[in-house]
């Protein structure tokens, strides 16, 4: 859906300094993966003219979203490979040449980002890290329910993980969930807690179109939800824990990571629902 591409483009580009975004993967769709393994089969008897000529055509397919990305290439965090692009002849992918044309870096399975900040007030000069995990999806479920539960399961692999992101499905959410435990340092051990988020960041495309049936609707899933998933990330100078002794202030001056996050779904023209002028 063309709308929904061009917000996620502009809210990229309109965000405060400092921001950044990742391409979770399908940047657009060619061939699912039963199709790709098809293709390829059949490639094994084809001459090599006929695995050029369709190496061709997936790149001139791959041209209007390249330059698309050419506004926001100096904002893309990463690159993930997703599971309905091409393997071209010299062992590349849709995703992997995009990433190298935009300069950005590219994965064929996960991120794991670290971002280092300080709080702007501070009494110490203690910077804190939040940590980011972006992976494509490897599930799905035909419930809202079974598809955050398997985001849920993939976030109970990392035990500091700050926000975990994935996309996959199609789906569109964005919410906190139970926090993690995490045993401090030190002589005294000290429990603390991370509040993960976790997010499915939407899609691009429209589905349950009229004379145009897809694989949701052929399998009965659920329609996308067109958008993408935001968040807003700073450190916070954290006093709740100060104590006064004798007259003076001690301990509990620290650096927090502060997350708050917010599915943004397009509700433009052409999306499901929308009221046509």
């Amino acid at each position: 859906m063309e709308g929904a591409w061009r917000a996620f483009i502009r809210a990229v580009k309109e965000a405060p300094p400092g921001s950044g975004c990742m391409l979770l993967g399908d940047t657009f769709t060619f061939a699912n993966t039963r199709s790709q393994k098809a293709f390829q089969k059949a490639m094994r008897d084809a001459t090599e003219d006929t695995e050029d000529t369709l190496d061709a055509f997936v790149a001139q397919m791959m041209r209007p979203e390249r330059k698309r990305l050419e506004a926001i290439r100096d904002r893309i965090w990463g690159v993930l490979k997703g599971n309905h692009g091409w393997r071209f002849k010299d062992d590349t992918t849709i995703e992997s040449r995009l990433a190298d044309i935009i300069g950005a870096p590219y994965s064929d399975g996960m991120f794991v980002l670290a971002l280092r900040m300080q709080p702007v007030v501070s009494r110490t000069n203690g910077a804190v890290q939040c940590n980011i995990v972006a992976h494509h999806g490897a599930t799905g479920a035909q419930t809202r329910g079974g598809d955050i539960n398997s985001v849920i399961k993939h976030c109970g692999y990392f035990g500091n993980a700050h926000i975990i992101v994935e996309g996959h499905t199609h789906d569109l959410y964005c919410e906190p969930v139970k926090p993690r435990l995490v045993i401090g340092n030190g002589t005294v051990p000290v429990l603390k807690a991370i509040i993960p988020w976790i997010a499915r960041c939407g899609s691009a495309k429209i589905h349950f179109k009229p004379g145009a049936a897809q694989w949701e609707e052929t399998k009965m899933f659920p329609p996308s939800i067109p958008g993408h998933a935001e968040f807003t990330i700073w450190a916070e100078r954290d006093v709740s824990e100060r104590r006064r002794v004798n007259g003076r202030w001690e301990g509990g001056d620290r650096p927090v990571v502060m997350v708050e996050g917010r599915a943004v779904p397009y509700q433009g023209r052409g999306s499901l629902g929308a009221t046509e002028a």
